[in-house]
């Protein structure tokens, strides 16, 4: 039996782990997108990702899919630490990364393609913001191997990894990667070697010089 619907933008940080760990997990879980009349129908907000489980069960919000997901997987799989304290660590990095992160990087991206209005000033203030979460992921990575924990990737890691993923695929390049080698270290671990996101991550490379903080043409 079929166990819902995933409605995903795969560009989007917010969706691009859901397939990947939809795969991992072995859960028959169909892969839809915001084009799906399903989709359009059902959620008005028109934002992904969303889901539907048996019985019209109706998720958005990506943590609470996230939540949804994994519980639905068979134990053996600790996507959370080994203990309360170390649950905390990955809870605070989703949220963390999840809102501040991932919007802050809206905030650059999209108005170098297009997608909003361009202003010089805030993107600079964007790019300013972004090194300063940067660095504070960095300080932690610098006091363990993984954001949550010394010994094992956690939820924490394979979700961070997306958005940085979107970073390097845009506004930031290989001598960035340099600036924060502790970080990129990490990207590496987890891009290459997670039985969970390698699938999808393993090779990836930053761009060789970013996009600048112009007008698109």
């Amino acid at each position: 039996m079929s166990q819902g619907t995933l409605f995903l933008n795969l560009a989007s940080p917010r969706s691009s782990l859901f397939k990947d760990l939809a795969e991992y997990l072995n859960l028959d879980i169909k892969i839809s997108d915001n084009k799906d009349p399903v989709f359009i129908k059902n959620f008005p907000l028109k934002r992904v990702p969303t889901f539907i489980g048996p019985d019209n069960y109706i998720l958005h919000e990506a943590v609470a899919i996230l939540i949804y997901l994994i519980s639905l997987a068979p134990n053996g799989h600790n996507f959370y630490g080994k203990n309360i304290y170390e649950q905390g660590q990955v809870w605070k990095w989703v949220s963390f990364v999840n809102s501040e992160w991932i919007s802050e990087l809206v905030n650059f991206i999209y108005p170098l393609n297009g997608t909003l209005p361009y202003n010089k000033e805030q993107v600079a203030e964007a790019e300013k913001t972004l090194e300063t979460f940067a660095n504070l992921l960095e300080d932690q990575l610098k006091k363990t191997k993984y954001l949550a924990t010394d010994d094992q990737p956690t939820l924490a890691d394979i979700w961070a990894v997306q958005s940085v993923r979107w970073g390097f695929q845009s506004v930031w390049d290989k001598k960035w990667t340099q600036k924060h080698a502790v970080l990129y270290k990490w990207f590496r671990e987890i891009a290459d070697n997670s039985p969970v996101v390698s699938r999808s991550l393993k090779g990836f490379q930053p761009l060789e010089v970013a996009w600048k903080n112009e007008k698109k043409a």
